[in-house]
């Protein structure tokens, strides 16, 4: 009888921990919000690639016969 009840026990938990697991994170941090400085980012245009790696590019069909 004591087996019994440690492993309805142990179940209990198991189950409590895992739909624990599964509440998504932002419902544990209600009202709160993290927000960043602005930040400025430099894009280099450049003459552009040195090889066009894509020029020419055909499907292998292999032997179709």
């Amino acid at each position: 009888m004591k087996h019994t009840m440690a492993k309805r026990v142990v179940s209990l938990l198991l189950s409590v921990l895992t739909v624990v697991a599964l509440l998504p994170a932002s419902a544990l941090a209600v009202g709160q919000t993290v927000q960043g400085g602005s930040e400025t980012i430099q894009l280099d245009q450049g003459s552009g690639r040195e090889r066009d790696f894509n020029k020419g590019w055909k499907f292998d069909l292999g032997d179709n016969s």
